[in-house]
């Protein structure tokens, strides 16, 4: 949100979280205060509203409070329901307007380069808003819609067959030789013939295993599947039984002693679980068409003419 950006510049990097996000949420307030040269941009006092504050004849009361409140996006509305919160968010509407007011006094909004990044917040708040009121309500997605494409995607929500592994590494570096490629060999089989004495796996990984990240945790990798890990690797660890454990296999990176755990076999998601993602999904989809037809229209309406190749700009 443009104005949860802009006015973060005038904060100092150790000022609160909190009082950031305060002042951030007013900035397009002053904006459209010293574009549209209003000298009231504060709703007038109504019946039965308390106010909170007047700044010459401008009169800020509790429902305008409330009002800047609630234009906040959800996850912060919450920071300001206590009436300390209240009251800093008040005191930064105060500061906020009487340093514009200052600030047009000096005429520093006739200033060009001031002049160019009120319009273009203004602009920006603009089209927001007109996206918002256009195109928020993507009506039209019926069941049918949803089954179609659950239909023509299915592999898109089908999670693949997957089976739980622990490792023990053994590297080698890349540009390792023979002899330390055979050493690394030697010493994989080495801890291979002390799990088939009965060692235990975890107890050897922590010892000689030289993945940092697994180690600790007895060599764990989760579960993995075919296609997102070495192939050599995903196929010694798919053709193992549940607590079998592999000869030592080599990958670029080392050599790995692999044991099987639990296996899953692949499965479809029910379209009822997934209704949800895919009719946003298409909502998605309907609202950039329209607002790519929507763009088109304007441009010709206002008479756009781009005098650079668009496609070029973009594969620069």
């Amino acid at each position: 949100m443009y104005r949860l950006r802009t006015y973060l510049i005038l904060e100092e990097e150790s000022q609160m979280k909190t009082s950031r996000i305060i002042c951030a949420c007013f900035v397009c307030m002053v904006i459209v205060s010293l574009t549209l040269n209003l000298k009231v941009i504060m709703a007038a006092e109504k019946k039965g509203s308390k106010l909170l504050a007047e700044i010459g004849k401008m009169k800020i009361t509790d429902d305008d409070l409330e009002a800047r409140i609630r234009e906040l996006p959800p996850m912060y509305q919450d920071r300001f329901k206590g009436e300390k919160q209240k009251i800093a968010f008040l005191e930064r509407i105060v500061e906020m307007q009487i340093l514009a007011m200052e600030a047009k006094e000096e005429k520093m909004d006739n200033e060009m380069s001031v002049k160019t990044r009120i319009d273009d917040a203004v602009a920006g708040i603009l089209a927001q808003e007109y996206v918002k009121r256009r195109f928020s309500d993507m009506k039209g997605i019926s069941e049918e819609d949803i089954r179609k494409y659950y239909d023509e995607h299915l592999a898109e929500f089908t999670k693949p067959e997957s089976v739980k592994v622990n490792h023990i590494l053994i590297k080698f570096g890349t540009k390792a030789g023979e002899k330390e490629t055979s050493e690394a060999l030697a010493k994989a089989k080495e801890i291979k013939a002390k799990l088939d004495a009965g060692a235990d796996f975890a107890k050897l990984a922590a010892e000689y295993s030289d993945d940092e990240r697994t180690k600790k945790k007895g060599g764990d990798l989760g579960f993995i599947t075919t296609g997102r890990i070495s192939p050599d690797f995903s196929k010694a660890a798919f053709s193992l039984k549940k607590g079998e454990i592999s000869d030592p296999v080599k990958t670029p990176l080392g050599y790995h002693i692999i044991m099987a755990g639990e296996k899953k076999e692949k499965e479809t998601l029910p379209l009822d679980t997934v209704k949800k993602r895919i009719e946003s999904r298409l909502k998605n989809t309907m609202k950039r068409e329209r607002m790519e037809k929507e763009v088109a229209r304007l441009k010709e309406k206002y008479g756009v003419k781009l005098h650079v190749n668009p496609e070029a700009c973009k594969s620069g």
